[in-house]
């Protein structure tokens, strides 16, 4: 009985990667197959309270054979990552609180059908989902905090971070200047080459930041470009320009100092706007949005990274992040 239940335990997880990703690959499979045989073969005997990180395990096991089958590459990051949101993501109150989402969305789907009044039941539970959003959005800057060089956007439902397809999709990339850097950052450029599943006519720029600096953009910008006058700070006048390009399917940011005198890039290496990290000024972020297209077909897959550059440096490479789109229509299109 208990191998008919570690297969079947192995199937149930190969077939729930298979049916949530169309562009499914061997790596992948082989990492549920891997992930569900050992977790149907050690959950009854490992104590409840050890699950999750047992689990966390083997999740980061069946992650690095997916990688290493695919020729991916697969680093301690990554793997801290990946054990630190699974076991956050197990936690017995995250599960309650996903539990309540779950039967509201049932309730939803079901009442959608037969009463008017719906809509008012649907608003208090996307009100819920934003708090829980805010909830979610600490513990990522928790689990991430080893590299600020990253990006994040809608949590999801389920592994395969489903939204639905009219959801708009929010996202924040942020970046810092190494800690051991020798000198401040003079240039920062970002870009980011969006999904092909994503409608850019629906681009909007959100605000960005560094420092103890904010800035929103004015409301549905599609392009920014001014200047920041930092004299009385650091001495330095900032260029910034943001916005699309649609030949290469790009957003991108670029901040760069410039001397109020010359109007070129300083001379002098020891000034910039972006000094390294002392746990606040050596950090900064900038935001977005854009939903799928109109066609998008059910299942798809949203990838989303960038490359982020200090001045003549290569680039740091953010880690991939993705959703998948559910072209039905539930109550819970507006996801985490």
């Amino acid at each position: 009985m208990s191998l008919v239940y570690r297969i079947g335990f192995t199937l149930e997880s190969l077939f729930d990667y298979v049916r949530s990703n169309k562009e499914w690959t061997w790596g992948g499979a082989a990492g549920a197959v891997i992930e569900g045989g050992l977790n149907g073969a050690v959950q009854k005997w490992v104590p409840k309270w050890a699950q999750p990180l047992v689990g966390g395990g083997i999740h980061v096991l069946g992650s690095w054979a997916q990688h290493a089958i695919d020729g991916e590459p697969y680093s301690f990051k990554d793997a801290f990552t990946d054990f630190s949101s699974y076991v956050v993501n197990e936690n017995s109150l995250v599960k309650k609180v996903k539990s309540i989402d779950k039967t509201i969305d049932k309730v939803c789907s079901l009442l959608e059908k037969y009463i008017d009044f719906i809509q008012k039941t649907c608003d208090v539970k996307r009100q819920l989902d934003r708090e829980v959003r805010k909830i979610a959005d600490g513990v990522t800057q928790w689990v991430r905090s080893m590299d600020p060089n990253d990006i994040s956007g809608p949590t999801g439902y389920g592994r395969a971070r489903f939204i639905q397809k009219d959801h708009r999709m929010e996202y924040k990339i942020r970046f810092e200047n190494n800690e051991n850097a020798t000198a401040p950052a003079q240039r920062v450029y970002i870009e980011h080459k969006y999904s092909e599943h994503l409608d850019a006519r629906t681009f909007i720029m959100g605000d960005f930041g560094f420092g103890n600096f904010t800035k929103e953009f004015p409301p549905k910008s599609k392009l920014f470009q001014g200047t920041i006058d930092m004299t009385a700070e650091l001495g330095i006048v900032i260029r910034v320009f943001a916005g699309l390009d649609l030949e290469k399917n790009m957003v991108i940011w670029e901040f760069q100092s410039l001397d109020p005198k010359t109007g070129d890039a300083p001379t002098d290496p020891s000034i910039g706007f972006l000094p390294p990290n002392n746990g606040t000024s050596g950090q900064g972020y900038v935001t977005f949005s854009m939903k799928p297209n109109k066609d998008v077909a059910h299942l798809s897959t949203v990838h989303a990274n960038a490359s982020i550059y200090f001045d003549q440096n290569e680039p740091i490479d953010t880690p991939n992040i993705f959703n998948t789109v559910n072209t039905y229509i539930f109550c819970f299109s507006n996801p985490l």
